[in-house]
């Protein structure tokens, strides 16, 4: 069913999310001087009242999901640029630069989760459904009909693929679509490890790919078509563009969207 869309009646498990959120953002406000660290939050708490306000569903004229989306975009593009250039922030290096725009995502979207994730004027909710219900009709599937050579299911095999679809299962529990890309790669590299302990060689993206799609049916992740379209609305580009993240992510949408 479809969370709430407000910013209120947060849960036990998003409320320690949060608290994580924020302890990670104060670790990075520590290492700024007084005058930074005051500009960024100011600037972060107006920008999520904004949002909040934006969105109330007694708003005549109600955020459209593209709309947020721009604006959330815009948002880090803004911070990125204030990181890079104003005085204040001089002698950030690039890991540092780094870390505040993550943790600047983490903190924002933390509190917009219930209000972004899965907005009424999408068909996720549908798409969902309806991916559901399709994977459940192909669990009969087996690792031979997707030419994923599983072999012999050994204990240890077992537990990887447990871990893997665990993963999977965990996106779903994360409020930052940050946090929702890392239990994707760790899922990846549970399939990674699945692979090197049935082959004598090396796994390439011919085998992984297949691997990734028998996971995927057999653990039925919530919320699937949700949670990718979140993180491809929300998410800071950077993170989903390039490196390892950005290549595992690709492979979970595509399988996702040819369902």
């Amino acid at each position: 069913t479809r969370e709430a869309s407000n910013g209120g009646g947060m849960t036990p498990t998003s409320r320690q999310e949060a608290s994580l959120a924020v302890a990670d953002f104060n670790e990075f406000l520590k290492t700024l001087k007084k005058p930074a660290s005051h500009e960024i939050v100011t600037r972060l708490k107006g920008f999520i009242d904004e949002c909040l306000v934006a969105n109330e569903p007694s708003q005549p004229n109600r955020r459209s999901t593209t709309e947020n989306q721009a604006a959330i975009e815009k948002f880090y593009t803004e911070m990125s640029s204030k990181l890079s250039s104003s005085p204040v922030f001089k002698g950030l290096s690039s890991e540092q630069t780094a870390f505040a725009l993550d943790s600047i995502e983490k903190y924002i979207m933390t509190r917009l989760h219930r209000t972004l994730f899965s907005p009424v004027d999408t068909e996720d909710e549908t798409k969902d459904i309806e991916l559901q219900r399709l994977m459940k009709q192909l669990r009969w599937i087996e690792p031979t009909h997707l030419d994923f050579q599983l072999g012999k299911t050994t204990p240890e095999i077992k537990k990887l693929i447990e871990n893997a679809q665990r993963e999977l299962m965990q996106i779903d529990t994360r409020r930052a679509p940050q946090d929702k890309v890392l239990c994707i790669v760790r899922c990846s590299k549970c399939i990674f490890d699945i692979l090197h302990a049935v082959s004598d060689g090396p796994a390439g993206a011919d085998d992984f790919l297949p691997a990734l799609i028998y996971v995927v049916i057999q653990g039925m992740p919530t919320r699937l078509y949700s949670n990718i379209q979140y993180i491809i609305r929300f998410g800071n580009n950077m993170r989903v563009s390039s490196g390892e993240s950005s290549y595992y992510f690709t492979n979970l949408v595509d399988p996702q969207i040819k369902f």
